[in-house]
């Protein structure tokens, strides 16, 4: 698939969505029964990152979706996709060894890489 197959407008156009879906998911964990992730079968915990934050994480597709508030990303054995929400972007995680958590996103594991390598990379996410 060549980079003229998927427009950059599409990367703009996947991350304003996420950071929208991203509120709504939120507003979700707010609720104090019925919270979908848990509903879904991801598992809650607390995480020492950021205090007050916690992160649902299910193993998917040969690596394994990690939600926080301020990131969210599936995290193949040697790449995976990541949407950092404050800076309001999409990017390929460069690496299996450690995922990305609130505030604790190192510049080294962030690749913008081509369209296409991108889109590879989030396909897992978004099924």
């Amino acid at each position: 698939m060549s980079d003229t197959t998927i427009p950059s407008c599409l990367q703009r156009d996947l991350s304003e969505v996420l950071q929208q879906q991203m509120f709504f998911w939120g507003q979700d964990t707010l609720r104090p029964t019925g919270n979908f992730f848990v509903e879904q079968g991801l598992t809650r915990t607390s995480t020492e990152a950021s205090k007050g934050t916690s992160c649902y994480r299910l193993d998917w597709q040969n690596g394994h979706i990690e939600l926080y508030g301020a990131c969210a990303g599936w995290y193949g054995q040697d790449q995976g996709f990541t949407f950092i929400r404050p800076r309001r972007r999409c990017y390929i995680w460069n690496t299996g060894e450690k995922t990305p958590a609130p505030d604790h996103w190192e510049k080294d594991y962030l690749q913008l890489g081509s369209t296409s390598e991108l889109h590879a990379n989030a396909l897992p996410f978004l099924d």
